[in-house]
C-alpha cells in the first residue's frame, strides 16, 4: 500500500474515531460502571467491529447494505432495544456500596456489547462504506491494501476506545457511590440509544 495514502487514512480514521458518538458513550459507560481493566474487552470489541466493517465494505457487501435500507433499519432498532435494556438495568440498581459483584459483567459480555453497538450504528456503517474504498489505490494489488486498512482500523479503534475508558475510569473516582455511577451510566446508555435511533 502507498505509504502516504496509508498515513492519510490513519489521520482521517483517527479523526473519525475520536469524535464523540454512540461508541464513545458506550465505552465510557462501561468504564464508569466496571472500571478500566474490567471494561477493556469492550475496546477490543470495538476494534474488531471496525475491522469487521472494513471487511464488509471491502468485500463488496457494503454495497448490498447501502442499497437495502431495510437492513440498516432493523440493525438500528436491535441496537436501540439492547441499549435501553442496559439503561433500565443500570437505573434500577439501588446498590450504595462501592463494589457490587452481582452486577459485574463478564469479559465476553463486554466484548459482545461493544460489537452489538458498533454493528447497529447506521451512521458508523455508512461512514465506513464511504471511507474505506477511498483509500484503495487501483494501481496496486487489492488484497494487501485491504489487509493494511483492516489492521490499521482495528489498532486505531482499540486504542481510541481504550483511552476513553481509561479517562472514564479515572472520572469514576469522583462519584461517591455505585448508585451515582449507575445513574450516570444509565443516562449514557439512553444517550447512545437516542443517538442511534435518530440516525438515518
Amino acid at each position: 500500500m502507498d505509504f502516504q495514502l496509508w498515513i492519510l487514512f490513519c489521520v482521517v480514521f483517527l479523526s473519525a474515531a475520536i469524535l464523540p458518538g454512540p461508541n464513545v458513550a458506550f465505552s465510557m459507560a462501561q468504564a464508569l460502571d466496571h472500571g478500566f481493566k474490567e471494561s477493556f474487552p469492550a475496546a477490543i470489541g470495538f476494534g474488531l467491529a471496525s475491522g469487521g466493517h472494513a471487511v464488509i465494505v471491502l468485500s463488496g457487501l457494503g454495497i448490498l447494505v447501502r442499497d437495502n435500507p431495510g437492513i440498516l433499519f432493523w440493525l438500528k432498532w436491535v441496537g436501540v432495544v439492547y441499549l435501553l435494556y442496559l439503561a433500565v438495568k443500570a437505573l434500577r440498581s439501588h446498590t450504595q456500596v462501592a463494589v457490587a459483584t452481582s452486577r459485574k459483567r463478564t469479559p465476553l459480555q463486554m466484548f459482545t456489547g461493544a460489537m452489538i453497538v458498533s454493528f447497529t450504528n447506521p451512521k458508523g456503517i455508512l461512514t465506513n462504506i464511504i471511507l474505506f474504498p477511498t483509500f484503495i489505490d487501483n494501481a496496486l494489488p487489492y488484497i494487501p491494501q485491504c489487509i493494511a486498512l483492516v489492521s490499521t482500523a482495528i489498532f486505531i479503534s482499540t486504542t481510541v476506545y481504550a483511552l476513553y475508558m481509561l479517562m472514564a475510569g479515572h472520572a469514576a473516582k469522583i462519584l461517591r457511590t455505585k448508585r451515582q455511577m449507575s445513574v450516570v451510566t444509565g443516562v449514557l446508555y439512553i444517550g447512545v440509544a437516542a443517538a442511534i435511533a435518530t440516525t438515518i
